[in-house]
């Protein structure tokens, strides 16, 4: 298993595009801290949790991409072929599944690890801020709900067709410009963007609408769901 998982993370990690990926990421979230958070979002702070929730939301729709483009490995017909010979030997699928699914979620985690490190160095360097607790909340209702959603998903439309998975690359690229309503707003930025406005004040304590909280309760316990539909079926399959 231990080589197995070696060989998976070598793969998908060690691969051109996920680092092309990578760098997209970087260079998007430096855009973004340079050309927009350093002024302050909203009539906020720079350095306060609503500017950097922004930022963390703005990086969001290239993660997620990577994380579909990583679920369109498991489901190419070169993969196919493999599971097949894999069905015929006595591998455990279901452990397969779960480790490419661990893969997955570690490429995610280095992607928001290089994100983070960005934003704490450019907090550190430009405002000398040292604390960063401040920055905890909107980092987990921004980075976490989404991706358990999207994996979730994108492995379900992998298997159904290995093209719906890129069907929805293209609908993350278009909803993260795109205004929607706090309780389904799958990226996060409008509600970092709009909501210190609404609450009338400068720089208002950071505290987010109850409809974008369930909203991401919701993503998270559907995209849970879907992961463990995902297991099962590999269980009937096999």
């Amino acid at each position: 298993m231990i080589k197995l998982f070696g060989y998976e993370a070598k793969r998908l990690l060690w691969n051109k595009f996920y680092i092309i990926l990578f760098a997209i990421t970087i260079f998007n979230g430096w855009y973004t801290l340079f050309g927009n958070v350093i002024m302050g979002i909203s009539n906020t702070a720079p350095f306060s949790p609503w500017s950097f929730g922004y930022y963390l939301a703005q990086v969001m729709p290239v993660q997620l991409i990577c994380t579909l483009f990583f679920v369109t490995y498991i489901y190419s017909a070169k993969e196919k072929s493999v599971q097949r010979l894999t069905l015929a030997t006595s591998m455990d699928t279901v452990k397969f599944m779960l480790v490419r699914i661990t893969v997955i979620t570690i490429g995610y985690l280095l992607l928001c690890i290089g994100v983070l490190v960005l934003g704490f160095t450019f907090y550190a360097v430009v405002f000398q801020l040292k604390d960063f607790s401040a920055f905890l909340l909107p980092a987990l209702v921004v980075l976490i709900p989404p991706v358990i959603f999207v994996l979730g998903i994108g492995l379900i439309a992998g298997r159904f067709h290995n093209s719906l998975v890129y069907g929805l690359m293209a609908v993350i690229f278009i909803i993260s410009f795109i205004g929607l309503p706090y309780t389904v707003d799958l990226i996060g930025g409008g509600v970092f963007l709009h909501y210190p406005i609404a609450l009338g004040s400068l720089d208002p304590a950071f505290a987010l609408p109850v409809s974008f909280v369930l909203g991401r309760i919701g993503y998270t316990a559907i995209g849970l769901a879907l992961i463990c539909y995902c297991c099962k079926a590999e269980v009937k399959r096999t």
